[in-house]
């Protein structure tokens, strides 16, 4: 809001029974921000709805809605069903943690023309909120910050800043580059990198002209910020120079040339969140850094992050052809890479102007720069590649990426220019922003259920048993690992026999056992994680279980903040404590600590469930399942479908009666036989795993008595 123009407008919904109308009135605004607080009432559907409601009105501005929210529903077609504005931009974040969340933000994005951001952590809701909203605004994010650590700082300053660029630049294949592809090799870099040695970036921003606005973001404890004008360095730290701008002198006389504004985001209503940052009105020609100081040590490790924007003389706009990709499959079934274009358009200052995503200053195009990417990769791969020159003088500059590894990708962009100035490699201007998309096997984000996930992380676990542990005569484990295994493996065995028929609801009598089984199996197994052989798969394992966990506990939490649900005289406290578990979770899944997630999501859905009127305790009977009978044989389609290993195929029987359940190539070859054998009556479902077959089309075969039907299933990896 501190930032907003005259003609701005802005308002939100905070609830279905909260909702800020749209409006100028800035300082009405700020304060009914300081007194928002939780609400449960309307799901992200709902929220969203109200969202375009509140834009309907006729207005020549740019209409645009940005969604917090890391995509926490359930079922997705609450979403997917949503009838989208074509007139309103919607612009999304995805939590790294929550793969699920990640491709159904993703999707709405691409769907309502916005832009997908991935986050991770609570820090990086800010850096996502600048490079939407100061675009918006005709402002330019000319350099972020990569996270830093808390651990850096031991009281008194730590860290100044230019530009942060870490991580090697190699990758180990699956990605394929198209056309301007140039290594980098290392931490070596054409734009303008140098590292002088300790915790210190020397370099820096070279400044044009116009507002610079410089700022800070953080998790909790307190920060400060010190912005060092042109010609001034911290050559003796702590200790600070004399042309130094804190918070105490910004106003003083002589800083008053720069016309200074600070704001403070760091108070009493919101010491959670905090943010500060510096606007320089008058910051004229040269280079300005920044340096951080601690004045409050954290409880734990938290990520940092610094910004600068500008009214610049120079703007970089950068954009991926979608935001969400769906892969392919040739003529033979056979999953095909996915072309991924970017583009980049680098220009000068210029009059004010319109396009069809943006109001800024738009002059001439630049045509000399340096324009670069690192993308990092779902699996972790990290690749570089320097965009070419469209050759038509437009200042436009592009690359494609052909990918077949589904998930998350993150972009780092980089563009300066490329005359060398002594000991650096550029010398008048540099600019970097972020992106993100996201690679789908599927057309429609789909919804795996709590028990898929579960499964997933038994077969994984599975997995390294029957490789390296096949038989007692034939183990390589140590003989702790082998029993921390076949621990784990049982829990989560037991836990399976937890869930109802849908696969999404716990026996609610058996729920906190479920949770207790899975808490223990990912203490026995989480000190693996680093194991050179097998450390992959208990981590696949761990994050299977935790997206079963939150899964099952946001659809109670969903559940039990609909209307009638509540049978309790407290059930608003509860259902705040729920939410505050489910948070806690997120917050605890960025420092790793695996077991507090666990209880965590323990809490939230205990809490869900007493709202509904659970009286629930360890070790009760178990609850009735599904009773009534199938008057028919049947045969479902496996779900999902494409998949990748694992899918869930459900059949119904009217008697006790003999079953076969084969698995067929396109040639007719038998690859599995999943069910062989009598079955009761009732309705059933089993889970094939295909990790052992190539990528392709099969088909699937159910014979019981008289009926027998087949079905046509996709595998993709």
């Amino acid at each position: 809001v501190s930032k907003l123009r005259i003609g701005d407008k802005i308002g939100w919904v905070n609830g279905l029974d909260a909702v800020e109308p749209v409006g100028d009135a800035f300082n009405q605004k700020l304060l009914s921000l300081s007194q928002l607080s939780p609400n449960d009432n309307g799901n992200l559907a709902e929220r969203i709805s109200a969202a375009e409601q509140l834009l309907t009105g006729t207005s020549t501005n740019r209409k645009a809605i940005i969604v917090l929210s890391a995509g926490e529903i359930s079922p997705y077609s609450l979403i997917t069903n949503l009838e989208i504005n074509p007139a309103i931009n919607i612009n999304t974040l995805g939590f790294e943690d929550l793969s699920e969340g990640q491709e159904l933000m993703s999707w709405l994005a691409n769907k309502a023309g916005g832009d997908y951001y991935e986050i991770a952590s609570a820090a990086e809701i800010p850096t996502a909120m600048n490079i939407i909203w100061l675009r918006m605004l005709g402002l330019q994010i000319s350099y972020l910050s990569g996270e830093i650590s808390s651990e850096y700082f031991s009281g008194g300053l730590q860290w100044q800043g230019g530009l942060q660029w870490q991580g090697g630049l190699q990758w180990q294949g699956g990605l394929q580059w198209q056309g301007g592809l140039q290594w980098q090799g290392g931490l070596q870099w054409q734009g303008g990198l140098q590292w002088q040695g300790g915790l210190q970036w020397q370099g820096g921003l070279q400044w044009q002209g116009g507002t610079l606005d410089m700022g800070l973001s953080w998790q909790g404890s307190e920060y400060s910020l010190v912005i060092l004008p042109p010609g001034e360095s911290i050559t003796n730290p702590p200790e600070l120079p004399p042309g130094a701008i804190t918070e105490n002198n910004y106003k003083d006389s002589t800083n008053a040339k720069y016309d200074i504004e600070f704001i403070n985001g760091y108070g009493p209503f919101n010491n959670n969140t905090p943010y500060k940052f510096f606007r320089i009105h008058n910051a004229g020609i040269g280079q300005w850094k920044y340096a951080l100081i601690e004045n409050t040590a954290p409880d734990t490790t938290e990520p940092i992050r610094v910004y600068m924007s500008n009214e610049s003389d120079l703007i970089l706009q950068f954009q991926s052809d979608h935001e969400r990709y769906v892969l392919q499959q040739d003529q033979y079934g056979n999953p095909a890479p996915v072309v991924i274009n970017m583009e980049a358009q680098l220009t000068q200052g210029g009059d004010s102007a319109v396009d069809t995503d943006h109001i800024q200053t738009e002059g001439e195009p630049v045509n000399d720069a340096i324009v670069s990417v690192l993308i990092t990769s779902p699996d972790g791969q990290s690749v570089a590649g320097r965009l070419s020159p469209s050759g038509a003088g437009d200042g436009i500059y592009r690359i494609s990426l052909a990918t077949m590894v589904t998930g998350n990708y993150d972009i780092q962009v980089i563009a300066s220019d490329n005359l060398s100035n002594g000991e650096y490699n550029n010398s008048s201007y540099l600019i970097t922003t972020e992106h993100s998309f996201y690679v789908s096997p599927y057309v429609n984000p789909t919804e795996l259920t709590g028990e898929l996930y579960v499964q997933m992380a038994l077969d994984a676990l599975t997995g390294i048993m029957d490789t390296y542990c096949p038989s007692n005569n034939n183990c390589s484990l140590d003989k702790n690992t082998k029993k921390d295994l076949k621990n784990a493996i049982a829990l989560i065995s037991s836990a399976l026999g937890y869930f109802g028929s849908d696969g999404n609801h716990l026996k609610s009598n058996k729920g906190l056992d479920f949770y207790d089984d899975l808490t223990q199996a990912v203490n026995d197994i989480y000190s693996y994680i680093s194991n050179p052989d097998f450390g992959d798969p208990i981590t696949s394992a761990i994050n299977h279980l935790k997206d079963g966990a939150y899964k099952l506990a946001v659809i109670v939490r969903d559940e039990a903040e609909e209307d009638g649900a509540c049978q309790e005289s407290n059930c608003e406290q509860l259902l705040k404590n729920a939410n505050s578990e489910l948070g806690k979770a997120i917050d605890d899944l960025k420092q790793d600590n695996y077991v507090y997630v666990f209880n965590h999501l323990t809490n939230a859905w205990k809490f869900s469930m007493n709202v509904m009127g659970a009286n629930l305790k360890k070790d009760g009977n178990v609850e009735n399942i599904r009773l009534d009978i199938p008057t028919e044989y049947g045969l479902k389609q496996n779900y999902p479908n494409p998949f990748n290993p694992i899918t869930r195929i459900d059949y119904q029987l009217p008697e006790k009666n003999h079953v076969t359940l084969k698995v067929y190539d396109l040639l007719g070859n038998l690859v599995a036989t999943i069910i062989n054998r009598k079955i009761d009556a009732g309705y059933h479902h089993v889970y094939w795993n295909a990790g052992g077959l190539a990528s392709g089309i099969y088909f699937y075969r159910f014979s019981s008595g008289s009926f027998s039907a087949n079905k046509k299933l996709i595998l993709i990896k």
